[in-house]
């Protein structure tokens, strides 16, 4: 405006930019963050300088929800295929995360003769039939509430399972539709085209072969004994004449009774083992595998013909000291396509032996386990010798009580039966007597204690012959003691001596 007398002000320019793309409320396509508005004024006066500015203005993004869905191959009829459902937020800013509007995706067309029976995916809540709470959802059906990242944030995949009639379209779309989590554009779609193919041929009917049947037979041969090392079982499997072939692998497992323990197991063509084993599951054997007590088994996958019989094995068992007179070995046969386990069992005598035992304790003065006193008198060792075997000695029974230093024997007597020495402090049987199983003898061996005696003293036992089992232990709590067989063993007896 010009004042009082003056012309007026030549007029000035004002001139405004707003970004290409840009709009009120949206965001710019080269920038997501904000817009910058240039401004340029020109004019007043002659030879003015044009004067210009820029301002950045924030714009807000908002959601942009899409998907991608595909198809996983051709679908045929009277088959299922499954459909991949990936959603996807290209906008500007993440969903809002709210339970009032979740992301929601559902599948709003199929082929037709296509039902959707299976729908899942991590993290979403998914629905194949309409629900009414806590939402009220369509049928095929799935949404989450979390917030979604923006700018091609993805969710996990949803996949669809579905089942083509047989009588289904030879062609079709899938189709699913996103929306929710605060985006205000219309709803967004995204369709598979399906391939459907013509059902299979059905294959006519084959009679079904005969099953197999199995036949497992265990024997031995010879006397067997306790202390054996090496006794054998021989295993037979066959299969029956009037049956089907054995098809597929068959395993042999065998059960030994209490007191054999497998050592070694092999066959021509069988791969044996003694670790647990874990049989094939039949109509009438499901066992599960024992992982504490080995089980001798072999297997093999050749085929068998009906009538035929593979080639033996041989399993080799230990027997121990206190085998049962009478035991049964107990072997099964399954697999090859057999319907049913096949077993067998084999009665076994094991031939009884001695097992001789000897302990002793010291007796002052007819005191039992009173210590002796140096320099006085004479003190006694009461020996006991036992058989706690299951069969009668078989010969001449030794026992000898080696003397410490300090230690020396006046008498040495026992029950009938015995003739001892007292020079050597030795008990021997007379020819032509036994100890019976469960006999136990009483044996005395008198002693005097030189005044220069050690304040302790041990004294050895030894027993040797009888026949006994190959077996020994020490006898360190006074209870009976096994020795070895044919040999000797010596076993402590402790005592004190008072000053």
């Amino acid at each position: 405006m010009a004042g009082p007398g003056r012309a007026p002000y030549p007029p000035l320019t004002l001139t405004a930019g707003v970004p290409l793309g840009a709009g009120f409320g949206t965001q710019d396509s080269t920038d997501g963050l904000h817009a910058t508005n240039g401004v340029t004024v020109s004019g007043g006066a002659p030879g003015w300088a044009t004067a210009s500015g820029a301002t950045a203005t924030p714009i807000a993004g908002v959601p942009g929800l899409t998907a991608d869905n595909a198809v996983d191959g051709a679908l045929q009829q009277g088959g299922t295929g499954r459909y991949e459902v990936t959603v996807i937020n290209d906008g500007g800013a993440p969903t809002n995360g709210s339970p009032a509007s979740p992301v929601t995706a559902t599948i709003s067309a199929r082929p037709a003769g296509v039902t959707i029976t299976g729908l899942y995916g991590s993290g979403w809540t998914c629905n194949l039939a309409p629900v009414t709470a806590p939402r009220a959802e369509p049928a095929s059906t799935c949404y989450r509430s979390d917030p979604l990242a923006g700018e091609n944030g993805e969710e996990p995949p949803i996949t669809v399972i579905a089942a083509a009639a047989a009588n289904a379209a030879a062609t079709g779309s899938e189709t699913v539709t996103v929306s929710g989590g605060g985006d205000a554009a219309a709803p967004a779609t995204a369709s598979a085209a399906t391939t459907i193919l013509p059902a299979a041929p059905a294959v006519p009917a084959s009679p079904s072969p005969d099953p197999a049947v199995l036949a497992v037979t265990s024997s031995h041969a010879g006397g067997w004994r306790q202390g054996d090392a090496a006794d054998a079982y021989t295993l037979r499997l066959s299969s029956a004449r009037a049956a089907g072939p054995v098809a597929g692998a068959v395993v042999v497992a065998d059960t030994l009774p209490p007191g054999l323990t497998p050592v070694a197991m092999s066959g021509a063509g069988w791969t044996c083992s003694l670790a647990p084993a874990t049989l094939p599951s039949t109509a009438t054997r499901r066992p599960p595998p024992d992982t504490f007590v080995p089980q001798p088994s072999c297997q093999r996958p050749d085929p068998l013909a009906p009538g035929a019989a593979y080639p033996p094995i041989t399993l080799r068992v230990a027997v121990a000291d206190n085998a049962q007179p009478a035991v049964a070995n107990a072997v099964t046969a399954s697999g090859g396509g057999a319907p049913e386990a096949a077993s067998g069992s084999d009665p076994t005598a094991i031939g009884q032996l001695p097992l001789l035992a000897v302990a002793g304790y010291p007796s002052a003065s007819g005191t039992p386990y009173a210590p002796f006193t140096r320099g006085h008198g004479t003190d006694t060792i009461a020996l006991t010798v036992a058989n706690d075997g299951y069969a009668a000695t078989s010969g001449p029974v030794t026992v000898t009580a080696a003397l410490p230093a300090g230690l020396t024997p006046v008498a040495v007597s026992g029950t009938s039966g015995w003739t001892c020495q007292v020079a050597t402090a030795t008990c021997t049987t007379r020819p032509g007597v036994r100890l019976a199983a469960g006999q136990r003898d009483q044996l005395t061996v008198r002693v005097t204690v030189a005044a220069g005696a050690p304040p302790s003293a041990q004294v050895l036992l030894t027993t040797a012959g009888g026949g006994q089992v190959p077996a020994a232990a020490i006898d360190e709590n006074n209870d009976y003691s096994t020795v070895a067989n044919g040999g000797e063993y010596t076993v402590p007896a402790y005592i004190a001596l008072a000053r």
